[in-house]
């Protein structure tokens, strides 16, 4: 089991539902290899001058919205699919937005979370 303490990330399903993704609030956490969490490195968030909390979880919001189709790319298509962390880190290449385009879709992930909480009030 693995560790992950007192960091945002986003936390991959590996196994079962493949691919899902969850945003993970600022908390400590253990995974096993039924999982993965991703995050953002200290030089990535230098680089690309992501410098406050709020506009880090925008682009956790950003990767999930836009890049699930690419993460889904990378499962097996079995009833227990799994997801390929290696393959997916080797392959997969990832266009970095600007700050307007993540914050755009920072804006539509809450709406579409706020949706989902409504739309569940009235299941059947």
């Amino acid at each position: 089991m693995k560790t992950f303490s007192n960091k945002y990330g986003i936390h991959i399903t590996r196994l079962g539902k493949a691919g899902s993704m969850a945003l993970l609030s600022k908390d400590n956490y253990i995974t096993t290899d039924k999982a993965y969490i991703i995050y953002l490195k200290d030089s990535f968030k230098k680089e690309f001058k992501i410098i406050s909390e709020k506009e880090e979880i925008e682009f956790y919001k950003w990767f999930i919205i836009t890049q699930k189709n690419l993460i889904l790319f990378f499962k097996t298509s079995s009833d227990n699919g799994s997801w390929n962390k290696g393959l997916f880190f080797d392959k997969a290449h990832i266009k970095i937005p600007t700050k307007k385009e993540v914050s755009d879709m920072g804006n539509k992930y809450d709406k579409l979370i706020e949706m989902k909480k409504d739309i569940s009030e009235f299941e059947l």
